[in-house]
């Protein structure tokens, strides 16, 4: 009779190890998933935000262009500037060129408005 019981109990023993590793290979797997699945997301999200970044640095590139051409035609058609216009002027060319990399399309209207007399 105590063999049947340890033959039932090494069985049953070897069932309950047996469940017990499938079933912590099974949430491993699946935190392996949703591991997966967030760096997914979390890349495409990164994705996104670089392209909204480089939507925002071609409109501001634009619309900085934009303003320097009208106030320094602006000034140097007036033949002066004032000192505090000047200094605008050339921070909004500065930012343009050096940090959102301007192709210089505006650097001689610029340079001309840099002889421009100050008032």
């Amino acid at each position: 009779m105590n063999s049947l019981f340890q033959l039932l109990g090494s069985g049953i023993g070897v069932a309950i190890v047996s469940g017990v590793f499938m079933l912590i290979q099974s949430q491993m797997q699946r935190k392996s998933e949703e591991k997966a699945a967030c760096k997914k997301l979390t890349e495409s999200k990164i994705d996104e935000l670089i392209a909204s970044v480089d939507t925002m640095k071609d409109t501001n590139l634009v619309v900085l262009h934009d303003r320097i051409k009208y106030l320094a035609r602006k000034h140097i058609e007036n033949g002066f500037v004032p000192y505090d216009a000047r200094q605008d002027v050339l921070a909004m060319y500065q930012i343009y060129h050096e940090r959102l990399g301007g192709n210089g399309n505006v650097a001689d209207l610029v340079q001309r408005f840099r002889d421009v007399a100050v008032k």
